[in-house]
């Protein structure tokens, strides 16, 4: 377990890891090129912990909460800085 307390925290810290990297290699690169590989990364990664399987599986509706607050937090959050004149909601410049 990580320092959320989930078992599954190591696994998006992992996710989180791979997509700071891929960010940070293609930067400078044209938009299209730093979308693309940010989402290739994205959807690598989230096929590797099954997070869509998790997402949407029945049973565990804590777990699936946790899923989708983690992929947004992740994911979606991380896409939407990379869009330009763009920052996350929550930050300075996105607060207005």
């Amino acid at each position: 377990m990580d320092s959320d307390g989930h078992p599954l925290a190591l696994q998006f810290a992992a996710v989180e890891r791979t997509l700071v990297a891929t960010t940070e290699d293609a930067e400078g690169q044209p938009f299209d090129v730093r979308v693309e590989r940010f989402l290739i990364a994205a959807s690598s990664e989230l096929g590797r912990i099954s997070a869509a399987q998790l997402a949407t599986g029945r049973g565990d509706a804590m777990l699936r909460q946790y899923v989708e607050q983690r992929v947004d937090a992740v994911v979606c959050r991380r896409l939407y800085e990379l869009l330009p004149g763009r920052a996350p909601a929550g930050t300075a410049a996105g607060a207005a």
